[in-house]
C-alpha cells in the first residue's frame, strides 16, 4: 500500500508539473529588442570680429573713443550659455606697453549682456543673459574710452584679444563651472 501511495504520488507531481509547464508556455514568450542608441549633443561657437576701426587713429580729447563689435554664432547642436573676456594690449615698435588701468575702461553696449568681475582672479566677464539656440547669432558690443592720453600710446597700436566660451544649459553647468549666478543657482 506504502509502495502504491507513492507510485500515485509521483504520477500526480508529473501530472502537475506537465499542467503547470504548458499553462505556463502560455503565459510567457519572448521578443527581439533593437538597440538603444544615445546620442550626444555638441556645444560649437564660432566668433566674428565685426569692428570697423581701420585706419590710424590719434586719440584725442573729444575724439578718444571706439567700438569694438564681435558676433558669436551657436554652430552646436545644444542650446548654450556663452560668456567672452577681453584683454588689451599697447605694442609699439613691437614692444608691449604697460597700460595703467585707470587709463582706459570698457563700457557695454549691448543688450541682454552682463558684465561680472570674476571674484578669484579679477578677470571681467561679459555673459549674454539669453539662452543661445543651435544657429543662432548674438552680438557683443562695447566701448573703449580712453581716460588718459599720453605720448607713449603714440605710434602704438592696440590689440584687442577675445576669448569666448560656450557651456551647456542644463544641469546649472554654469554656476558650477562658471561659479556665476547670472543665468540662476540651483535649488538647495
Amino acid at each position: 500500500m506504502k509502495k502504491e501511495l507513492w507510485i500515485i504520488i509521483a504520477i500526480l507531481m508529473i501530472a502537475a508539473t506537465f499542467i503547470f509547464g504548458t499553462t505556463m508556455a502560455y503565459f510567457t514568450g519572448d521578443a527581439p529588442i533593437d538597440d538603444t542608441p544615445f546620442t550626444f549633443g555638441t556645444l560649437n561657437l564660432e566668433a566674428t570680429n565685426n569692428s570697423q576701426v581701420g585706419g590710424e587713429w590719434i586719440p584725442v580729447p573729444g575724439d578718444n573713443v571706439k567700438v569694438a563689435e564681435w558676433s558669436f554664432t551657436n554652430t552646436g547642436t545644444k542650446e548654450a550659455y556663452v560668456r567672452a573676456t577681453i584683454e588689451l594690449q599697447l605694442m609699439n615698435s613691437g614692444e608691449e606697453i604697460q597700460i595703467n588701468e585707470n587709463s582706459f575702461s570698457w563700457s557695454l553696449m549691448s543688450q541682454d549682456w552682463k558684465e561680472e568681475k570674476d571674484k578669484d582672479s579679477g578677470v571681467t566677464y561679459y555673459y549674454y543673459t539669453e539662452v543661445i539656440e543651435p544657429d543662432e547669432t548674438v552680438e557683443l558690443k562695447l566701448q573703449l574710452v580712453l581716460n588718459q592720453i599720453n605720448g607713449s600710446i603714440m605710434g602704438g597700436e592696440f590689440q584687442v584679444d577675445i576669448e569666448a566660451f560656450a557651456i551647456q544649459t542644463s544641469n546649472h553647468a554654469a554656476y558650477y563651472k562658471w561659479e556665476t549666478e547670472i543665468y540662476g543657482r540651483p535649488a538647495q
